[in-house]
């Protein structure tokens, strides 16, 4: 590699410290071979899709009146998080989906934040769906 060649502005220097040390060496040898114009907008591309991608979490969130009780259901991709007036209605939902099949993981480090209302809050990860399960 001849890197006498290579002629650096503040923008790219700028993304180059930036980059993680494999797209550093990439970013070189793409500079070396397509040019330093065309390196850099691939490096661009490449970050502004991480970001796009982390940016836009899909969040589900119902809320049900179970009985006298407000029962908050909010989904972010694997963790599903119940928030409750009631503990009994949370445990009760959690049972029955666990009985309907969906395998659960307690995530006890999650925390309440205050857009959760209801005095009692649970997480939970979904590991995954079996075949449903039968008291009897």
């Amino acid at each position: 590699m001849n890197l006498r060649n290579i002629h650096v502005n503040e923008d790219t220097f700028d993304l180059f410290v930036s980059l993680d040390p494999a797209d550093k060496v990439e970013f070189l040898y793409d500079t070396l071979t397509d040019g330093v114009e065309q390196s850099f907008n691939k490096q661009l591309d490449r970050l502004h899709a991480q970001f796009e991608a982390a940016r836009y979490v899909v969040v589900r969130t119902q809320d049900l009146l179970v009985g006298p009780y407000r029962l908050c259901i909010s989904n972010y991709g694997n963790v599903i998080t119940f928030n409750s007036d009631s503990i009994r209605v949370i445990r009760h939902f959690v049972k029955k989906m666990t009985h309907d099949g969906t395998m659960l993981s307690s995530l006890n480090y999650v925390k309440k934040t205050e857009i959760d209302m209801y005095k009692y809050f649970k997480a939970y990860k979904i590991l995954g769906t079996t075949q449903p399960i039968c008291e009897n």
